[in-house]
């Protein structure tokens, strides 16, 4: 597998409040994406701190003579990781309120098992086609569930950014957990809504073709949210298996 990470304060905001690990293990690679919100500094600390709750949680836990399977330790990583940013919101009065996204797991060699909070996304692109394995917990998304409003509709309504479900709001959260069948040439993108916000599913997968590796992907991708204002943050990731 080879796998490549980029992340970028992007052309307007005064902090990166985003963040990414990357992390070779036993069984595969971990990967996730992190969102951060909340005022001053508190933001960048929740997805940092998320992070590498998330990634350290799976380390140890792969460690053990008798881990969980891969989706059950993956969602308890995503609780043990959520846990640690609402204690810290709840005991720092400088990080109340924060909170951020997560979207991630482990890659192994035929499969990938990914956790899913809030709206950062991830992607399979297989033969040629994209699709959007996550389902994103905003408020517009559960208006195009409903019918009310259109896909395209979406991308402009007032509310975009309103997500539903984000790690440290409240001491339980639910995620999403999907197992996703891989075969050779396969590559799942993880990203932060900067990048779509910015860069239309088609826009990604036409990337994808152009470029020969992960690395040029992310860069590809990079600098076509970058050159379009980029109001956010960015942060992808790409794995090719």
């Amino acid at each position: 597998m080879r796998s490549s990470g980029l992340t970028d304060i992007g052309k307007v905001r005064k902090e990166n409040q985003d963040s990414f690990i990357i992390t070779d293990v036993s069984v595969g690679t971990i990967g996730l994406v992190c969102d951060g919100m909340g005022g001053a500094r508190s933001g960048n600390i929740a997805s940092a701190l998320a992070a590498e709750c998330f990634a350290g949680h799976i380390v140890s836990c792969l460690a053990e003579s008798d881990p969980l399977p891969l989706p059950e330790l993956i969602r308890e990583a995503t609780h043990y990781a959520n846990v640690k940013v609402y204690d810290r919101a709840f005991t720092d009065f400088t990080c109340e309120g924060m909170g951020t996204t997560l979207v991630g797991g482990v890659f192994c060699g035929d499969r990938a098992i990914i956790a899913n909070v809030g709206d950062s996304r991830a992607y399979m692109i297989s033969r040629g086609v994209i699709w959007q394995i996550s389902t994103d917990h905003s408020y517009v998304e559960e208006l195009v569930a409903k019918g009310i409003i259109t896909r395209e509709e979406a991308k402009t309504h007032p509310r975009r950014n309103y997500i539903t479900r984000a790690l440290g709001i409240s001491r339980e959260v639910e995620c999403d957990i999907y197992e996703v069948d891989v075969e050779k040439g396969n590559i799942i993108i993880l990203c932060s809504d900067g990048l779509t916000n910015m860069v239309d599913d088609d826009e990604i997968l036409a990337a994808s073709l152009e470029t020969g590796s992960p690395k040029e992907l992310c860069s590809k991708l990079m600098e076509l949210a970058l050159s379009r204002e980029a109001t956010d943050n960015i942060t992808v990731a790409a794995f090719e298996f």
